[in-house]
Parts: structure tokens; C-alpha cells; sequence
């Protein structure tokens, strides 16, 4: 366990650094930019990620697999090669049908940008290959770097443009572009210097197509299912883009941006990790079941209290620190805060459909969960509140994700029970703290900033004895904490 707690402190050091610039950054940003900006980068990111997952024809995800570097040094030169492959279609497909999608949407102010497209998916595709690289060849404390430089890169472009006085949502794509394309040549220039050679030596067009072969099933299912999962996570924002005016899109593009930031401290981290570790244990299936059960109660209990906090005072939150014109987007995160709650908690686990090699099966429960939030979403937009709207998405979204988890948790023998039995208990943990959160607020009636200290000092003492309680926190948090300093020197 110490090893895998070790390797998740050395990733989420990185994502810790880049969500906090992000985090200090915002206040700032949303003096500047107004909602409808961005909404014009949600959108503009919505397309080029849905695409750029499925750039590599997902066998970047296959890189993880083979037990010869040498064969999962050719499944990375032929996600790189794919991702190339796809990006010139996009050149093709902008050019015939760019401008009539700006116009079903609404979204005008995308045209002199929208050209961006084909190199940001390119810049995703590759990235996540030479992540999936990276994250096998345990290189975690330069993946760490490489997500503090495209933060502070596209964030300071941002702050530099605000200032300046040029403050349309085309400024905020540019600066998220040029943030990835700086990360991406770091990773490369680093990829080559350590393993250029084995590159110059073993790569090989007929091994590719062999490996492409024997994969198949990432580009048969998973890329489909890839696609679902993308495509179902922005419906959110083709649909309120659709019904809503802009403002509201940007209302929510900004929630789930900064609510997820927190999450993504450990979500991430844990992910890439988790999927490295399962992939090496998967023909133990008491280990994977014990490692399952292990991830699942870490991020439970972690996630719980703050995800609940931000229920009860995400209004407050959003009023104090991004201004008054941001309050109803509090609002929002008050909703959605219970659908991310229950995507963190599950969304590391997602990788052992591909570890099991379940594809096809992941394939049939993305292809409902998208379904099931895309009537969600119509019903909510044709009845013409945007309130009503995110609540029904989220309550069509936790319904869909439990589905999905409650098969895989079978598939590796982990058993719900035990799964529910972890939920209550974090619950039950939790609910002493979130009463004497909401005494204050709805009681008392202090402001803003006495509701947030009580939560951050709630949250604290929920930590602390989390850690005296449990070994697994305490490791994570305290014997391990030095990495954290030491994976950005």
C-alpha cells in the first residue's frame, strides 16, 4: 500500500499546485470575464474534449496492458499517429460544417476560433498518450511538473489578457490552447530525453498494426464508450447552450470548473495510479477485491464532508469570493456538488472495466447513462428553468453511475454491501459536522465569511480525526507529506 499512497501523494502534489493557481486565480477572472465568456470557452472545450479523447482510437489507454515495454512503446507511436489522423479530419469537418454548429448553438462569438479546434485535439490526444506513458514508466513526479506548468501558463496568459483590458471568451481559449500546447512539449521533450533511444531502436509500422490488432477492442468498444461517457458529461452544456441564454451556460461551465478543482486534488491522482496498480494485480482477484475496497472507503470518507459543505454554503461561497454577480452560480453548485460527489468517489474506479476487459459491458452502461441524462436534460430545458434543469440531470446521473458501479464492484468480487456499508458509515461521520454547519447558517444567520471559516474549521477536525482514526489516512497525509515538496524541486 505504501507505494501506491506514495505515488498518489507525488500526483496529487502537482494537481494540488495547479488547482490552487487555478483556485487564486478565479476571483480575479471573474472580475474581468463576464459569464458569457465563459461560456464560450465551455463550449469550445466541450467539442475539442469530446474529440480529443477519442484521438488516439483510445489504445492510449491500452499502453498500460503489455508486460514488454517494448510493445507498449509501439501502442504509444500509434496513439500519437491517430491522433494526428484525426485531427486533420477535423480540419475537413470544421471547414464543411463549423459555421452551421455555431449557429444552432448560439455561439457566435466562437467563429474567429473555432480554427483551434483540430490543434487542441491533437495537443489532448497526444497528451494523454504520453500521460499513459508516463504513468507506466512511473515518471509521476514529472506528470506532477507538467500539470503545475499548464496551469500557471494558461492561467497567467489569462490574468495578463484581463489586464490589458482584452476580456472576450476567444481570450480565454487562446490562453487554455497555448497552457496545453506548453505542457504537451514539455512531456515530449522529457519522453525523448529518457526514452528516445528505446524509441530509435524498437519502434516499429508492423508491430503497431499487430498490437492494433490484438487491442481491438479499445477502437470495437472502448473507444465508443469513451465517447458516451464525454459526450454524456457535456450535454450539460450543448443542452443549456441550446436552450438557455449564454449567461447561464457560463454560470454552470464556471461551477463545475472550480467545484471540481477540489476533487481533483486526489480524483486524478488516484486514477491514473489506481488503473497502473489494478493492471499489475488483475489475475489476483482477492487483491484487486482488497484494493478496490481500499480506494473506494479513501475517497468516501475524504470527499464526503466537503462535497456536503459546499451543499449548504456553496451560495455563500461563490457570493463571497467571486462577487455578487456570481451568487446564483453558488446556486448551481449547491445542486451539483451530489452528482461530482458521486463521480469522484466512482470515476477511479471506472478504469477496471479495461483492466477485467469489459468493454463491451462499459460500452451498454455509458451508452445508458447518456440516455438517461439526455432525457433528463430535454425534460428540464423544455420546461424552461435552468434550476429544474440541473436537478434533474443530477438525479438521472447519480442513478445511471450507481448502476454502473454496483456490476463492476460484482465483477471484481467487492461486495455491495461492504460498499454500502462504507457510505453510511462516512454519513454518519459527517452528519455532527454538517449539523452544526447548518445551526449557523439557517439558525444563528451569521454572513458569508463566518459560514465559510466554520466550514473550513469543520472540515479540518473532520480530517484530523480521520487521520488519528484510520492508518491509511495517516500515512497518506502525514508519513508521506514530504513528497509533496520534493516532487517540485
Amino acid at each position: 500500500m505504501s507505494n501506491f499512497v506514495s505515488n498518489v501523494v507525488t500526483l496529487s502534489s502537482g494537481t494540488i499546485i495547479a488547482q490552487a493557481i487555478g483556485i487564486l486565480t478565479a476571483p480575479i477572472l471573474t472580475r474581468f470575464f463576464a459569464p458569457e465568456a465563459f461560456g464560450v470557452l465551455g463550449f469550445f472545450t466541450a467539442i475539442s474534449g469530446i474529440v480529443g479523447a477519442m484521438a488516439c482510437l483510445r489504445y492510449d489507454l491500452a499502453i498500460m496492458l503489455p508486460r514488454q515495454d517494448i510493445k507498449a512503446l509501439n501502442l504509444f507511436a500509434g496513439s500519437i499517429l491517430s491522433s494526428a489522423l484525426i485531427s486533420l479530419m477535423c480540419v475537413v469537418l470544421i471547414g464543411i460544417a463549423g459555421q452551421h454548429l455555431l449557429n444552432i448553438f448560439n455561439i457566435i462569438q466562437l467563429k474567429e476560433f473555432i480554427w483551434l479546434m483540430p490543434p487542441m485535439v491533437f495537443a489532448i490526444g497526444t497528451f494523454s498518450a504520453g500521460n499513459y506513458w508516463y504513468s507506466r514508466t512511473k515518471h509521476f513526479r514529472s506528470l506532477a511538473i507538467i500539470r503545475v506548468i499548464n496551469s500557471f501558463a494558461s492561467n497567467s496568459l489569462k490574468l495578463a489578457m484581463g489586464f490589458a483590458g482584452s476580456v472576450g471568451g476567444g481570450i480565454l481559449i487562446l490562453a487554455t490552447f497555448i497552457g496545453q500546447l506548453i505542457s504537451n512539449v514539455t512531456l515530449y521533450i522529457k519522453i525523448w530525453n529518457s526514452d528516445g533511444q528505446l524509441f530509435k531502436n524498437h519502434f516499429e509500422f508492423r508491430k503497431i498494426l499487430s498490437l492494433f490488432k490484438r487491442y481491438r477492442r479499445f477502437p470495437q468498444y472502448e473507444i465508443w464508450s469513451g465517447i458516451l461517457v464525454d459526450l454524456s458529461l457535456k450535454l450539460p452544456v450543448f443542452t443549456i447552450a441550446y436552450f438557455f441564454p449564454p449567461k447561464q451556460l457560463g454560470y454552470f461551465v464556471f461551477v463545475q470548473t472550480i467545484v471540481r478543482a477540489p476533487f481533483n486534488l486526489i480524483g486524478e491522482s488516484i486514477s491514473k495510479v489506481f488503473f497502473q496498480k489494478a493492471a499489475n494485480i488483475k489475475d489476483n482477484i482477492a487483491e484487486l477485491s482488497k484494493w478496490v475496497e481500499n480506494v473506494f472507503f479513501f475517497l468516501t470518507s475524504f470527499l464526503m464532508l466537503p462535497a456536503l459543505v459546499v451543499s449548504i454554503i456553496g451560495n455563500d461561497i461563490f457570493n463571497l469570493f467571486f462577487g455578487s454577480n456570481w451568487k446564483e452560480a453558488g446556486i448551481y453548485a449547491q445542486i451539483l456538488i451530489f452528482s461530482i460527489l458521486v463521480e469522484f468517489i466512482t470515476a477511479p474506479l471506472g478504469s477496471l472495466f479495461n483492466v477485467l476487459e469489459k468493454q463491451k459491458e462499459a460500452l451498454r452502461f455509458n451508452l445508458f447513462l447518456m440516455l438517461l441524462r439526455f432525457a433528463a436534460l430535454v425534460i428540464g430545458g423544455l420546461n424552461g428553468n435552468i434550476l429544474v434543469t440541473i436537478t434533474i440531470y443530477v438525479i438521472a446521473d447519480i442513478i445511471a453511475r450507481t448502476t454502473k458501479f454496483i456490476y463492476i464492484f460484482r465483477q471484481s468480487s467487492f461486495k455491495i454491501d461492504r460498499a454500502l456499508g462504507i457510505v453510511l458509515k462516512s454519513l454518519g461521520f459527517a452528519a455532527p459536522f454538517l449539523f452544526c454547519l447548518s445551526l449557523l447558517k439557517f439558525v444563528t444567520k451569521f454572513g458569508a465569511l463566518a459560514n465559510i471559516c466554520f466550514a473550513v474549521l469543520l472540515i479540518t477536525i473532520n480530517y484530523v480525526v480521520l487521520i488519528h482514526r484510520n492508518d491509511l489516512f495517516k500515512t497518506y497525509l502525514i508519513n508521506r507529506s514530504f513528497r509533496i515538496s520534493e516532487s517540485i524541486k
